[in-house]
């Protein structure tokens, strides 16, 4: 018979609510679980790992999200803190994302169950939906992939406009995307099957660099000369991934 039992709860965790300050969190060690942390790595409940140092004082924060188990950490020197080196960023409106990695190397899946903005039809529209704002700094985007349809009213069912990926929400009365170089500018446009729901693939692979100054959201864009009725609520569904780094 084993000597150790069949579960072991080596330390318990304690509920720190909504909106705990994890700057006060420098003494002792410990387990906790905070809801959308001041002062932590971002939205969502996490569930903190906090360790001090009995040599030199130094205290570790460990954060993992209690939904998707992406993991950050930080270090107080004594007399501030480091940034959370596993940064991440929010989602959209209709948009939920599973994050791992570090800021070293990171990769965010969207899974996007979403509208776009009305289209009138009879005439080109380019029209986008924010799906994704990375985290300030200076990021590097490594690659890129979608995995989008959208499933129209019958009036547009037969449209085959080009689908994009870009810093910069797409809008005018435009046909393509590739007029304005930020509505495309992580994933180049592509022609999409239809808008009765086929879902259009697109990679990129080549190295997209966002200073800390520029934009940093992303935007599922989308751009046609669209039939007569149009879709006052166009459904869009599908996924997008990310593959970066935050490098400062």
């Amino acid at each position: 018979m084993s000597k150790y039992p069949a579960t072991l709860e080596w330390q318990a965790v304690k509920n720190l609510g909504y909106a705990f300050d994890l700057d006060n969190l420098k003494g002792g060690s410990g387990f906790y679980e905070v809801d959308t942390p001041t002062n932590g790595p971002g939205a969502g409940v996490y569930m903190i790992q906090v360790m001090k140092s009995g040599v030199d004082g130094l205290v570790v924060h460990k954060a993992w999200n209690k939904a998707n188990g992406a993991e950050s950490t930080r270090v107080f020197n004594g007399a501030a803190w480091a940034t959370w080196n596993g940064s991440f960023g929010a989602v959209g409106t209709g948009v939920t994302a599973a994050e791992t990695g570090s800021d070293a190397m990171h990769q965010t899946v969207l899974t996007v169950a979403s509208v776009l903005p009305a289209i009138a039809g009879g005439a080109n529209l380019a029209v986008g939906k924010l799906v994704y704002t990375f985290p300030a700094g200076d990021i590097v985007v490594h690659a890129a992939q979608f995995s989008m349809a959208i499933n129209g009213a019958a009036a547009i069912q037969a449209d085959t406009p080009v689908f994009g990926l870009g810093t910069v929400i797409a809008v005018g009365a435009v046909a393509l995307l590739n007029g304005t170089g930020t509505f495309h500018d992580i994933i180049a446009e592509t022609a999409a099957a239809d808008c009765n729901g086929t879902a259009e693939v697109a990679v990129d692979t080549v190295l997209f660099n966002i200073a800390a100054a520029a934009a940093h959201t992303v935007h599922f864009n989308a751009a046609d000369g669209w039939a007569a009725g149009g879709d006052a609520t166009p459904d869009i569904a599908g996924t997008i991934r990310l593959t970066w780094s935050k490098v400062s």
